[in-house]
């Protein structure tokens, strides 16, 4: 593929050595028809679970929420060659991706790229067109703002730490100049802009952050800003508005989701697609056996993030063709 004009790019890799990142234009994929419908009940069913639960606990709930979803096969125990269920499943729910990232720019880079090559994106209906994500983001951000009772413009800080090792820099970077550009006071927080806490919020260059847009994960903060600024940033800044609260990444804990998701089911009726997840009192010899003969099992540190922390049991006799296919480098135990 040929080299992109800047704005069309994402980058990856460490500073000074950053390449683009694939966009897979040449096999896009569209979710259609009753393929679409069954993706929605999926996503719209976790973000019921998800708001039920924020409102039954009185916590304040997350504004902007993203959904990993994948399609998802179940072979047949005994004929690991027959498929038996397929099925959209919920990878990582709104707990988990509850911060907003880079996701909301990567539709719009593919949809110019498809422009440029000549297909027409707009065979179909988007919940946002992906060229108004970011207008969108905005205009979520000025309503938040005003349904506090709140007037005018509110002072914007974009909270990270130099990604330098992924995407994610650049995207913010565009979320940063998206706010400027449309006449808001934005400024970019991260260690190297030294903020501090005072008067309930969060300052940097000497000014009073109204709303926060962030992509760090509370377990990293005290790592990436020192212990008692980090401690200071989560618990004495409740004048802050946080897209999204702190208390949201407890959420992030799969075994609290599962709580989350079960409750909801046990209200509603009604399921979740999603992997199989022991609790902890159900974590005993005879069910993490059941597993593993079905091909292995994955165990996910509660304190850590993304791929990092997660370990991949494999049955070898039963799963090494799909862990062979899907992953490039595994050891049996660690991904």
């Amino acid at each position: 593929m040929s080299k992109t004009t800047e704005d069309l790019r994402l980058l990856i890799g460490d500073k000074g050595k950053e390449y683009e990142l694939p966009a897979y234009l040449e096999s896009p994929t569209w979710i259609l028809n009753k393929v679409w419908d069954k993706w929605q009940e999926v996503a719209k069913n976790a973000l019921k679970a998800y708001m039920s639960f924020c409102e039954r606990n009185k916590l304040p709930h997350s504004y902007l929420l993203g959904l990993d979803i994948l399609v998802m096969g179940e072979v047949d125990k005994n004929d690991p060659y027959k498929i038996v269920d397929i099925r959209p499943t919920m990878v990582e729910g709104p707990c988990c991706n509850s911060y907003p990232a880079c996701p909301n720019l990567w539709a719009y880079r593919l949809y110019k790229r498809l422009k440029l090559s000549g297909v027409d994106p707009d065979v179909i209906e988007y919940p946002i067109h992906p060229t108004r994500i970011l207008d969108t983001l905005i205009s979520t951000f000025q309503a938040i703002w005003e349904d506090r009772g709140n007037k005018g413009l509110p002072r914007i800080g974009v909270f990270t730490r130099p990604y330098e090792y992924s995407e994610e820099e650049t995207a913010h970077n565009v979320t940063l100049n998206a706010f400027i550009k449309a006449g808001y006071e934005a400024y970019r927080i991260t260690p190297a802009e030294e903020p501090v806490v005072k008067d309930g919020r969060i300052w940097v260059h000497g000014v009073p952050i109204d709303m926060c847009y962030r992509r760090i994960e509370r377990v990293h903060v005290k790592g990436f800003y020192g212990e008692k600024l980090g401690e200071q940033i989560i618990n004495e800044t409740p004048n802050t508005i946080w897209i999204n609260p702190w208390k949201i990444d407890d959420l992030r804990s799969k075994t609290l989701e599962e709580r989350c998701f079960r409750e909801w089911e046990e209200i509603s009726d009604e399921k979740i697609s999603r992997p199989k997840t022991l609790l902890g009192d159900e974590i005993k010899s005879h069910t993490v056996a059941e597993l593993a003969n079905r091909g292995g099992f994955a165990l996910k540190k509660w304190n850590s993030s993304g791929g990092k922390g997660v370990f991949l049991h494999l049955v070898q006799s039963v799963a090494k063709r799909a862990a062979d296919y899907l992953y490039l480098k595994y050891d049996g135990r660690h991904m």
